[in-house]
């Protein structure tokens, strides 16, 4: 089994997220507060295999969310935006809408499996 958070302020991405990788190879955390995904990566006790964070978030972006966490996690940007921010803390960046092959693709190039 394998963790992964997803933090999106957009509620519909965060339940799509939920609603697809129901497994029980997979645990899912989807947030859509900041403060709350970095207090979880930062505190809980679990492993995190895989972060997707939204760049564009209400109070925050998720580059900045990415150097608030744990630099163990492996992350991936999801964004409306045109062009990418320029930043080395993902190892992959992903364009809304994104179709969830994408999304099965880089867990199978992290190695995880579903």
């Amino acid at each position: 089994m394998f963790s992964l958070i997803y933090l999106d302020d957009e509620l519909s991405y965060c339940e799509m997220f939920e609603e697809y990788f129901a497994s029980d190879n997979l645990e899912i955390f989807t947030f859509s507060s900041a403060n709350k995904a970095i207090k979880f990566c930062n505190d809980s006790e679990r492993k995190i295999d895989l972060a997707f964070l939204d760049y564009r978030l209400a109070d925050t972006t998720g580059v900045e969310v990415a150097k608030a966490i744990s630099s163990d996690i492996p992350k991936i940007l999801v964004t409306g935006e045109l062009t990418k921010p320029n930043s080395d803390e993902f190892i992959y960046f992903i364009s809304k809408p994104f179709k969830f092959s994408e999304i099965e693709e880089i867990l199978l190039k992290c190695n995880l499996s579903l």
